[in-house]
């Protein structure tokens, strides 16, 4: 069981079983940066500059001290010796919070400044040095100087007018922004700051106020759409938001792609479906030539599981449509997200008799498959993709439909010998299939499944010398590392691990690598007792071989002073739920819950649980209550946000 004091979060058991987190985090990225900092560390440093915080740059060739155009939120920037010093001096001053001090620095120099303009160097660090010591008046005299030399410049407007609210002097903010536009009306970037002005102020109704004059003052009705729509997306006010994704949609056409995005993230906002069914259903009415109307009206019938309506909307969409049949390719990819798979499977039949020549009929083909599969028709699934597979003239796009034929065969039947032989067809293809590094790691598994470990260690080995691609290269890399584990070559698999981590650091197997490092280091010693009895439940999975898995797990899991117990009560829990014995698998979680408090484990049980009573036990309730847990007693696992975004999707109050 691990420790309460060790800082390493445990991720995942070292094999493929579903990660909870990403693999860029861990000790991986801890490494990669702590190689990036051994590298800036170790680079030649110039010796003639200084880096300091934000600052102004100074023409110290010419003596001029007029500023280039500075964005003051660029940091770093790089300042010669010969630069002004006072400058110099207030930065490090203010970077060690001596406000005052700076303020006593610069405002001599501000006072004599006889040219001021919008980028003044001394004006600009007085203000943030004012700015520090929360100085708004300060602030508000060195401005006006500034605004009084450049008359209207649209930033040090909008900053001043954000300092008069942020004073509470609300009277002169406004007129100071109706200074801001009435200088120049026809400038939308006038209209657009005043308006950020005002949201930052919290004064919503004033900002969306703004962006309706701009339309007048511009002569575009459809200007500031975007902005105007994440307003009222932000205010709840759905149906006018999804009117003004429109009119931008309208504008900018190539604007679609976010333009559909946001509207298909408010579809799923539950307390937004009336507001924007209304809204949609009124656009389709008013505009039934509208193609991306019917689209995402199909999109929000489609959630609200309505999929005969929302495939008849996808039909209208297609018919408008310049590349037809891709919002029905769309609509069929969703059903099988969603577990319609007699839908899809249907949807995908008529489909491929309506687009026989679809660029990406390949790909329908294969939906179709998956939708036969979950329906149980593994025959049929199977005699649809060898049908296709003897269409393909060209031997790469035939050994891919084949590589999808032995997956089928490995991973919903028991004829490992039929799988084998179409991997095997993959490998000895013509051409150059991109599936033959693959094919080579599953023939390893199938190896294994024989518990024939040499065969299994040849193949990885030629995988790994036929891969190009960084995925299957660390596919191999990580298989070999797993064969020494379970072959009980304890050294052989730390090294490999070590490898991995070093050659992937944000690999897709990391997390798995660093899990398995940490179990053969908290666990490696003369007997090896505990190890071999975990990898040999390791290799029983493999071999499929339940029964003896469960075996080796509860040799360990019964002795709680194991470290491994925790690690194998887990592993049990996870063989009923495949087994889908799944009240078992709830008493085997709750068992190491009660057992090992302290296990890092618990928050992966906790969201196991939740995964068991969201799914196949369908108790929302009892899935709310698992996944509270993790908010409140473990703020800091990585699992939080996906315990918060299932708590969103439950059926519950």
């Amino acid at each position: 069981m691990r420790k309460p004091g060790l800082t390493m979060k445990r991720v995942s058991l070292p094999f493929r079983w579903k990660r909870s987190l990403p693999p860029h985090l861990g000790l991986a990225w801890l490494i990669s940066c702590f190689g990036c900092a051994t590298a800036l560390a170790q680079a030649p440093q110039p010796t003639d500059t200084i880096r300091l915080a934000p600052v102004i740059l100074l023409d110290t060739v010419s003596g001029d001290n007029s500023a280039f155009p500075v964005d003051r939120r660029r940091l770093g920037k790089v300042i010669t010796r010969n630069m002004s010093e006072e400058l110099l001096d207030a930065e490090r001053l203010m970077s060690e919070d001596h406000f005052q001090e700076a303020v006593d620095l610069l405002l001599p120099l501000w006072d004599k400044q006889t040219q001021v303009t919008a980028d003044d160097p001394i004006g600009s660090t007085l203000r943030r040095a004012y700015r520090g010591l929360k100085d708004y008046q300060g602030v508000q005299r060195v401005l006006q100087r500034q605004l009084a030399a450049t008359n209207a410049e649209p930033f040090l407007l909008s900053e001043l007018a954000n300092l008069y609210f942020d004073s509470g002097q609300a009277d002169s903010a406004q007129a100071t922004l109706d200074r801001l536009i009435k200088f120049d009306p026809k400038d939308p970037q006038r209209h657009h700051l005043a308006a950020d002005v005002y949201l930052r102020a919290g004064r919503t109704n004033e900002g969306m106020e703004v962006y309706r004059k701009a339309r007048v003052a511009l002569g575009d009705s459809v200007a500031f759409s975007e902005e105007l729509a994440r307003i009222l997306e932000a205010r709840r006010e759905y149906a006018g938001a999804v009117s003004e994704y429109f009119r931008w949609l309208d504008a900018k056409p190539e604007s679609r792609r976010t333009v559909q995005k946001q509207i298909t993230s408010l579809i799923k906002i539950p307390e937004a479906a009336p507001q924007i069914t209304a809204a949609l259903r009124g656009i389709v009415i008013a505009r039934p030539s509208h193609e991306y109307a019917h689209r995402l009206y199909g999109d929000l019938l489609m959630e609200s599981g309505l999929t005969d309506s929302a495939f008849a909307e996808y039909r209208r969409a297609d018919h408008l449509s310049d590349q037809p049949g891709g919002h029905r390719w769309f609509g069929i990819q969703r059903c099988l997200e969603t577990g319609h798979y007699q839908v899809a499977r249907d949807e995908a039949v008529a489909f491929l008799k309506d687009y026989p020549s679809y660029p990406e009929a390949t790909q329908v083909h294969f939906a179709l498959a998956k939708a036969e599969l979950s329906l149980g028709h593994v025959a049929v699934a199977v005699g649809m993709l060898k049908a296709l597979a003897a269409q393909m003239s060209n031997p790469n796009e035939r050994a891919h439909v084949e590589f999808q034929i032995g997956d089928v065969y490995r991973t919903h039947t028991s004829d490992m010998d039929s799988a084998a032989a179409y991997f095997q067809k993959v490998v000895d293809a013509a051409g150059h299939p991109a599936d033959k590094p693959t094919a080579l790691i599953r023939l390893g598994e199938i190896a294994l499944f024989h518990g024939n470990l040499p065969g299994a260690d040849s193949a990885y080995q030629r995988a790994s010398q036929e891969a190009t691609a960084l995925p299957q290269k660390e596919e191999a890399a990580y298989h070999q590392a797993e064969l020494s584990f379970l072959s009980g070559s304890y050294d052989t698999c730390a090294t490999r691990l070590k490898n991995l981590v070093r050659q992937f650091p944000r690999g897709f197997y990391v997390n798995d690598a660093l899990e398995m490092s940490i179990i053969l280091k908290e666990n490696k010693d003369p007997m090896n007792w505990s190890l071999k009895r975990y990898s040999a439940g390791l290799l029983a999975i493999k071999r499929r071989m339940p029964d003896t898995a469960l075996a080796c797990f509860g040799q360990l899991a019964a002795d709680s002073a194991n470290s491994l117990a925790d690690d194998a009560q887990l592993a049990i829990g996870r063989l009923y739920s495949d087994e889908a014995e799944y009240p078992q698998a709830v008493s085997a979680y709750r068992s190491l819950i009660a057992r090992f408090p302290g296990s890092f484990l618990v928050p992966r049980v906790w969201a196991k649980l939740g995964d068991l009573y969201s799914g196949p036990l369908a108790d929302p309730a009892q899935a709310k209550t698992a996944y509270q847990i993790i908010l409140r007693d473990f703020k800091d696992s990585p699992l939080v946000e996906e315990a918060r975004a299932h708590l969103q999707a439950l059926p519950v109050p």
